[in-house]
């Protein structure tokens, strides 16, 4: 129900309806490096302005709700050791994930009711680990607790458009088995306004 654009030089993440209508703007901290979008969820990821190439990756996340305008989480997005940025989305249901190019799917976990699972605002879980760091896998979609990829012929390949598909499934879970996580819809949302 709405379109999010990140414009540079100036640092501004602009949501407006489908039709144009300005919802908001925000001047955002550092670099876009991507955005993902479910349903009224706008997951948000930027470079720090203080990252250096020989730092590598330095990245923070914001997770707003644009129907409420308002920020249900924030903080740094963590990565493995040395590793790099693949990919962000959410689940099917509203769960968003991120994974790294050592293979580990992280889900942001948010607290705010029974049960926490979260110590913070918001915290990513490694929930799983892909095959061969995930180097020949590409994530398309993410639904009932998989992790669905397209399996691509070389390391870090991407899948080219038209040709036949095959994907392969990879299970996630949460760490408490059993427990259901704090999904943004789930969240008392005390936060910060668009």
């Amino acid at each position: 129900h709405f379109t999010a654009v990140c414009t540079s030089p100036y640092r501004l993440l602009r949501v407006q309806t489908l039709t144009g209508l300005p919802l908001g703007v925000l001047a955002l901290e550092g670099e876009a490096v991507c955005l993902a979008a479910c349903e009224d969820l706008l997951l948000c990821v930027t470079q720090a302005p203080s990252a250096s190439p020989k730092m590598g990756q330095d990245l923070h996340y914001a997770l707003y709700s644009v129907a409420a305008k308002e920020r249900l989480a924030a903080g740094r997005l963590p990565l493995s050791p040395s590793a790099s940025l693949r990919w962000v989305g959410f689940s099917a249901d509203a769960l968003p994930l991120s994974l790294d190019s050592t293979g580990i799917v992280r889900a942001l976990v948010l607290s705010g009711g029974p049960p926490v699972l979260a110590p913070a605002a918001g915290e990513w879980l490694p929930v799983a680990e892909l095959e061969g760091a995930g180097l020949r896998m590409w994530p398309v979609r993410a639904e009932e607790g998989t992790l669905h990829c397209v399996e691509v012929a070389k390391d870090g390949a991407q899948p080219k458009a038209g040709e036949p598909i095959r994907t392969r499934g990879v299970r996630y879970s949460l760490p408490l088995s059993g427990e259901v996580a704090m999904t943004p819809e789930r969240l008392d949302r005390k936060s910060t306004r668009l």
